[in-house]
């Protein structure tokens, strides 16, 4: 009896109980949702060229975050503020891998977002004053 008498006083919870269960649900979501959309307008876009940043370091190599058609590839650099990541395509990541570690380089990178910190790789020289052109 006491089985049954449980069951229907759950099935009367107040509906404001309810809505407070689920908020945090929801919430995530959404938050899920901006992001993913915030994402993928920045891999879409070109990057904005007058906006470009000059960044100088230690070139620190490559890397590669999540698998498939929706990874990040990034080129990480030594600076005098520390490490800094700037987002690279799958194309320059293939031209970067055999990279030199631990060389000086002046990267030209460019938000695709006007405003935004993520920056994407637009050139890079090294030591000898190559210039590597890695456009998108």
């Amino acid at each position: 009896m006491d089985g049954a008498a449980g069951s229907s006083a759950s099935a009367r919870r107040h509906p404001l109980y309810t809505v407070m269960s689920a908020l945090p649900l929801a919430m995530l979501v959404v938050g899920i949702a901006i992001y993913y959309f915030g994402e993928s307008q920045q891999s879409a876009a070109e990057p904005i060229v007058a906006e470009a940043r000059e960044l100088r370091g230690l070139a620190a190599g490559t890397s590669v975050l999540g698998a498939g058609e929706a990874a990040q590839h990034f080129f990480w650099l030594d600076t005098d503020r520390g490490q800094r990541s700037v987002r690279i395509t799958p194309e320059q990541h293939a031209l970067l891998a055999g990279f030199e570690k631990g060389g000086r380089v002046v990267v030209s990178a460019a938000p695709t977002i006007s405003g935004s910190k993520k920056l994407w790789l637009l050139s890079l020289e090294d030591d000898a004053g190559e210039v590597l052109p890695l456009t998108r």
